[in-house]
């Protein structure tokens, strides 16, 4: 199971948010929906489907990024701790 540590959460206008991490997946995370747990530094724990993206970063380069759609930057925040559990399979 992989387990990421949120860096930095962005609100994408209309859609939900995405996150970044403090490192990398390695190896990256296919490119299929993810069904994560995420405990935040409260203790506030739930479990999402997430889809991974692909965003710009500076210096030039892509990141992986998790994208949650409907969801609050705010309900993400920076220290939470996302488990991936498994790619969703789809119904």
């Amino acid at each position: 199971m992989t387990e990421l540590i949120v860096a930095h959460t962005a609100a994408i206008t209309g859609r939900g948010a995405a996150v970044f991490f403090v490192n990398e997946p390695s190896p990256q995370l296919p490119w299929q929906p993810h069904l994560v747990r995420v405990v935040t530094p409260s203790g506030h724990a739930f479990e999402a489907i997430a889809n991974v993206e692909f965003a710009r970063k500076v210096p030039p380069g892509e990141v992986q990024a998790l994208f949650f759609a409907g969801m609050q930057a705010a309900e993400l925040p920076v220290g939470s701790r996302i488990s991936v559990l498994g790619v969703q399979q789809h119904a």
